[in-house]
């Protein structure tokens, strides 16, 4: 039996609330982690870590590929009322064989240039190269460990996904206060500790989806009809993920080999902000990722068209009501996070908050795209777009250009991917309303700006200091909300909250 529109959104605001929970105990819970961290370890040695990880990262394309085709097929098979038994022995063998390629190119290419080519102090190599390694298992485990997050996301236990984050976050912090015992070893027991931590994790997984979906997780061989169709929707999203994963850790090799390794706590420092903020945004489109792909599955366009509306306004609201003020007060956040702020941090943050603004919307609607399985002119397009921040970036800093440029270049080419998503979603799903959709994004960051002009005004007329950061949040927040409330929603999604907060859904 189908579900009424007013029951998906009712299952996907309860599967966001969820993660909502999730994402704030684990980004407290991570945020306290990581100014123990650095204090523990010094800025030199922080971004030691992060430099030398982000090699191992680079490799996590292929895991990224192979994980979206692994939850794109389970969504879409249970959509259609089928099993996803010898998908999953599918995913776990392809899994298997990325697993094993990670760790040919890691302790070959890998470990060459992380020796030859990263500019890192030489009192630190003999840790950077223990970091390294305990990097590369730490990949390998999360690698063989995704299909069966897939397989919890899929069938939308979100609840269940949410405990075992919170449970991770914590043995983390648990290593982070944990660091100060090993003396002037902190840095390779950091890296050992947290590969312990991901193996631990694996484990767990693996227990709760052998209980929770028993007949799911039984092996059975995998078939070249199953494989095939995957195997397929990998090869075309290989591409766009190899040029994410390309931006990402290129941009980190450029601010090492041009400014030094300090810039690069700097950056590991503004990534972990952001991260923090979009992790709001991602916990909205997690949950409606698995019902947009199982709509589509079952025909349902109009339903879909709906679903992915609701996304992006409620997804980007969430970005905006956090972000606007990290943005604005930027330096009050660093400087009461982390008492020490890193060379370059502040501006870093803000930049990359722009790119996120931008780039929440390119995951929405790239949902939709996903779900119809076409996905070529998607990686191709936009990969290339993303690829080419690091030659923009490159040019720039031969030129003289201050580290800035790094995510200044990233920012401006995200719009530009952001409109070819919308244009390529247009192409594929004609019915599906994009120019209204376009309009309302639009509507969205012109609200957003316009609430952060009154909140700047603010700013100016309040000492700096935790007061001020939160009269700015609490601010921008209720008039926002007001705005959006009265400019963005329309009458049916005012009647759905209204009904939804006047009583309790079961």
């Amino acid at each position: 039996m189908e579900k009424a529109p007013g029951q998906h959104h009712v299952s996907a605001a309860r599967n966001a609330a969820w993660l909502g929970l999730r994402f704030f105990a684990v980004t407290l819970i991570g945020l306290y982690s990581s100014r123990v961290v650095l204090s523990s370890l010094g800025v030199t040695d922080y971004g030691v870590y992060a430099v030398v990880g982000s090699v191992v990262a680079a490799l996590g394309f292929l895991n990224t590929t192979m994980a979206g085709a692994t939850s794109r097929f389970f969504a879409f098979e249970l959509g259609r009322g089928g099993s996803v038994k010898r998908l999953f022995a599918a995913a776990v063998a392809a899994h298997s064989i990325i697993a094993a390629v990670v760790v040919a190119i890691a302790e070959t290419a890998g470990l060459w240039f992380v020796e030859a080519r990263l500019e890192l102090p030489a009192e630190s190599a003999a840790a950077a190269r223990w970091i390294y390694q305990f990097a590369v298992v730490s990949a390998v485990v999360v690698i063989m460990q995704t299909p069966f997050t897939a397989l919890i996301m899929a069938h939308e236990r979100m609840r269940l996904f949410a405990r075992i984050e919170v449970a991770q976050s914590v043995l983390k912090l648990g290593v982070a206060l944990a660091i100060v015992l090993f003396g002037g070893h902190r840095l390779v027991a950091y890296g050992g500790m947290m590969a312990s931590v991901a193996l631990i994790m694996a484990v767990v997984y693996l227990v709760c989806c052998r209980r929770c979906f028993p007949s799911d997780c039984g092996w059975e061989r995998p078939g070249r009809d199953v494989m095939k169709p995957m195997l397929s929707f990998s090869a075309f999203d290989l591409y766009g993920n190899l040029c994410v994963a390309g931006r990402a850790q290129g941009l980190e090799w450029l601010i090492n080999i041009f400014f030094g390794v300090v810039y690069n706590a700097g950056a590991a420092v503004a990534n972990i902000v952001n991260n923090a903020v979009v992790g709001i945004a991602s916990a909205v489109t997690t949950a409606f990722r698995p019902r947009v792909i199982k709509l589509y599955a079952a025909g349902d366009y109009a339903g879909m068209s709906v679903q992915v509306a609701t996304a992006a306004l409620a997804s980007g609201s969430a970005m905006v009501v956090v972000g606007v003020p990290c943005f604005i007060e930027a330096e009050s956040v660093l400087s009461l996070w982390l008492g020490e702020v890193p060379p370059a941090a502040v501006g870093f943050v803000r930049l990359l908050l722009v790119q996120s603004v931008v780039a929440i919307l390119i995951t929405v609607v790239s949902m939709a795209i996903h779900a119809t399985g076409r996905v070529k002119a998607l990686s191709v397009i936009n990969g290339t777009v993303y690829l080419s921040t690091v030659g923009a970036a490159w040019a720039s800093f031969r030129l003289g250009a201050s580290v800035y440029w790094a995510y200044g270049c990233s920012a401006a080419l995200t719009l530009l991917a952001a409109v070819a998503t919308m244009a390529i979603a247009a192409r594929l799903i004609p019915s599906a309303g994009w120019g209204r959709l376009s309009v309302r994004v639009l509507s969205m960051w012109a609200v957003a700006i316009g609430c952060g002009a009154l909140v700047w005004m603010l700013r100016c007329a309040v000492s700096h200091g935790i007061l001020r950061l939160a009269a700015v949040t609490a601010f921008y927040a209720l008039i926002y909300g007001i705005a959006a409330w009265t400019m963005l929603l329309d009458s049916s999604q005012r009647h759905i909250l209204v009904k939804k907060l006047s009583k309790r859904e079961p």
